[in-house]
């Protein structure tokens, strides 16, 4: 591979966040190639319907990704990817993203419930694999 076909390729990490929080702040132009994450909700009734959320630096909603609607004390773990099907086995949910997931530099991303139940919903041990472009 040729230093101008490069892109360097990185893992990401982070943990213990409010469902809704900002979860990876870009600082660069990178494309989104796969993200896990482990979803834990509270027992306050109702049916989560979680997404995942682009937004630009002003906060223009760019792309939204329905996953899945999860219940009531539960946890589960979603994982999306360039390609991969939707799958659901027990408590893990696959769903796909779109090939082109460009985050620009000070656009974030977010894992919602629009449904909005419960601020204590928890988002644990995410992981994504990003791909610098510039």
């Amino acid at each position: 591979m040729s230093p101008e076909e490069y892109r360097e390729q990185r893992a990401w990490r982070m943990a213990n966040v409010a469902l809704g929080s900002a979860i990876f702040p870009s600082t660069r132009r990178v494309l989104l190639k796969a993200f896990r994450s482990v979803v834990t909700t509270t027992a306050t009734v109702g049916s989560r319907a979680l997404c995942l959320q682009l937004s630009d630096n002003v906060g223009n909603v760019i792309n939204r990704i329905p996953i899945a609607t999860i219940a009531a004390s539960t946890s589960g773990q979603f994982m999306l990817g360039i390609g991969q099907n939707a799958t659901t086995i027990g408590t893990v949910i696959g769903s796909a993203l779109p090939a082109q997931m460009v985050m620009e530099v000070d656009w974030e991303l977010r894992l919602l419930d629009l449904s909005a139940i419960d601020n204590a919903d928890a988002v644990t041990a995410i992981t994504a694999l990003i791909e610098r472009l510039e």
